[in-house]
């Protein structure tokens, strides 16, 4: 960019006033001026610009005045007049050496850029309106130069856009001339749109970010409100250009409810974890100030909607780890579990006798979220527990008992599960308990331990793995697990486990290619996530009698034992941890698009190149993502097979 002959610069802008100095000047003496800015400001007077253009144009005349003297400053040249490479140190030595200061959010380098691509761009729709776009020596353009005007050709329009990642050129014109009408003033949104062209030609999907913002802005009362905090702190553009680049339904919850994204967004929130006890708390203030049953429910929907979207924009634009995006999420779904549970024992029709109830009977999650380890869109799996003999201690028939604690459960499911405007909490399974569908619904503790020991099928057992005390009386949870302990103590014959989970894999995968042909499963595929847990299952149940230690819930968490043990080798055990998070941050990203449960890969090539670009960032390409998953299912099929034999641990 040379700041005085580039299309848009200082002599264009010299050139135009002037012109207008000789056709006004005859009529008009005060034209008769050899400053700039004394012609525009007479100009304005006489009404051939308007006062927007005046200041405007004055502002830009003095912006590339003071850039070039620093140049010369710079160079000690009066000849060079090109700005450095922008990203380059001289750029940023040079934005400096003018005066721009690092604020909170913005370096120099990033002001200096924004300014420069803005002033041209209004020089140039400067001379259009009052001459020609022809006139100028170039046919260049900007983002900038589609806000100010209305007239830039097509191909030039197309060209700017396409060059900053966009594939539906039109939406995406339409998308940024709606939001700068939406502006009362221009040049701030330019120079926005400058900055957001930043951050948007990185995104994974541009198109789907501009366009969920301008459905953003419509819905505000005061846009420029809007553009101006977006202005003073752009590190909210780049997160909010990340979360509607990547969850539409997300994207849908904030435009639905504008606060949710300042909340969220809040420094304080994203940069530390949430405790338990915090979301507990919450929850507890929230249902008191509730009494209406269906406005408590909304409460729940959004509480579980806004906790969510910090939790993804940590995950998006902070990239922290997956163990602590699963583990908020998991420590999410506990609290509204508990919060739900709480309060329906509160508010349940029963004597006072009958409420001592409450501290027998526990909610026991299993799966992922017994692991801490859910996903953005899992069903919980629960298994229902209460304490036979403190019910009987109580002096209350078991008869009875049951059909409060059947009482409360279907409250709780309903609660949970129940369709709203607000959409729903989460979808529940209480098909691991003893017998499936088939069985009674609320098991006692002294009826789960005899199962448990003498009546569950193997691949129970597994499960148990993952079981820990979820909402209600945690003690009667741990009661229960210490009870049950015996079940990995008493050594698992190496042989019927390795059969049996190879097996049910194996059913598993014959079953999925009947339903599904031709789909690629990162979950339940060959060599997909199962395949990882069902070995690292299958290693636990074989040497918990020896190694206590494997008695761990996560993954990870129990893949680092194994390792430390020396049960795989070494280079074996990164290399499913490694694949363990690229699925499942894979599986995230499919998820969080419309909070369903998804996990088979995209098959149209667009979809799958955005995809490809949420998950190993700019550049990346569908041929990539494509390699890395086929690599990755088919060595851990292999694995599986090879490594969940009976002799493993001899």
């Amino acid at each position: 960019i040379n700041l005085k002959y580039s299309p848009g610069a200082l002599v264009d802008l010299e050139y135009a006033v002037q012109m207008l100095q000789v056709m006004h000047g005859k009529r008009h003496p005060q034209l008769k001026t050899p400053y700039i800015r004394e012609s525009l400001t007479a100009l304005g007077n006489m009404g051939v610009m308007t006062d927007d253009q005046v200041a405007l144009l004055g502002r830009a005349y003095l912006f590339f005045r003071q850039v070039i003297n620093g140049l010369r400053m710079l160079r000690g040249s009066a000849h060079d007049l090109e700005l450095p490479e922008v990203g380059s140190a001289e750029f940023e030595f040079l934005a400096k050496r003018i005066g721009y200061r690092q604020t909170s959010d913005v370096g120099p380098s990033q002001q200096l850029f924004s300014e420069t691509q803005t002033y041209m761009a209004a020089v140039r729709t400067f001379v259009d309106v009052y001459f020609s776009r022809e006139s100028l020596p170039d046919q260049i353009a900007n983002i900038a130069d589609l806000v100010f005007s209305d007239h830039v050709p097509e191909g030039l329009r197309d060209g700017v856009l396409a060059q900053l990642g966009f594939k539906n050129l039109k939406r995406a014109y339409e998308n940024l001339r709606r939001l700068a009408a939406l502006s009362h003033d221009k040049a701030l949104f330019a120079q926005l749109a400058v900055l957001a062209s930043g951050y948007l030609r990185i995104k994974s999907d541009p198109d789907m970010a501009l366009n969920n913002w301008e459905r953003l802005v419509s819905k505000l009362a005061m846009p420029d409100a809007h553009f101006e905090l977006l202005m003073r702190q752009p590190s909210r553009l780049d997160i909010m250009m990340d979360l509607f680049s990547v969850s539409q339904f997300l994207s849908d919850s904030v435009i639905n409810d504008p606060e949710l994204l300042q909340w969220a967004s809040e420094p304080h929130r994203l940069r530390r974890r949430r405790k338990r006890g915090e979301l507990t708390v919450d929850l507890a203030i929230l249902s008191q100030a509730q009494p209406d049953e269906k406005r408590w429910l909304s409460v729940l929907r959004r509480f579980r909607r806004r906790e969510l979207l910090r939790i993804a924009i940590k995950d998006i634009s902070l990239q922290v780890t997956l163990q602590e995006v699963t583990r908020e999420i998991s420590l999410l779904a506990e609290s509204l579990s508990q919060a739900s549970l709480a309060r329906i024992w509160q508010q349940i029709d029963i004597s006072l006798e009958y409420r001592a109830l409450q501290d027998t009977f526990c909610l026991l999650a299993m799966g992922k979220l017994g692991a801490t380890e859910l996903n953005y869109s899992s069903d919980i799996d629960l298994i229902p527990l209460y304490d036979d003999v403190a019910v009987a201690a109580l002096g209350i028939p078991e008869s009875e008992a049951r059909y409060v604690f059947s009482q409360v459960l279907t409250l709780f499911q309903s609660a949970l599960t129940a369709y709203t405007h607000e959409g729903r909490v989460y979808r529940m399974d209480f098909n691991l308990r003893p017998y499936g569908s088939a069985g009674e619904w609320v098991t006692s503790m002294g009826q789960l331990c005899v199962y448990y020991a003498q009546t569950a099928s193997l691949w129970e057992v597994q499960a148990l793995l993952k079981m820990r005390p979820l909402a209600g009386s945690w003690p009667v949870g741990f009661l229960f697990l210490h009870r049950v302990e015996p079940v990995f103590k008493n050594r698992l014959d190496p042989e019927k486990i390795s059969h049996s989970i190879n097996r049910m894999r194996e059913a598993s995968l014959q079953q999925l290619a009947r339903k599904y042909p031709g789909k690629r499963d990162v979950k339940n595929g060959d060599g997909g996530i199962r395949d990882i847990e069902f070995l690292v299952q299958g290693i636990q149940l074989m040497g918990l009698s020896m190694y206590p230690q494997l008695r761990c819930r996560a993954t990870l968490n129990a893949l680092s034992q194994i390792q430390i043990l020396g049960l795989l080798p070494i280079h074996v055990c990164q290399y499913l941890k490694d694949h363990y998070i690229l699925f499942r941050r894979l599986e995230h990203f499919l998820q969080i698009f419309e909070d369903q449960q998804v996990h088979a890969m995209p098959v149209n090539p667009l979809e799958q190149q955005v995809l490809a670009r949420r998950l190993f960032g700019e550049g990346a390409d569908s041929e990539s993502l494509h390699l890395a998953i086929e690599a990755g299912m088919t060595q851990i099929a292999q694995l599986r097979r090879q490594y969940l034999v009976p002799d493993l641990l001899s």
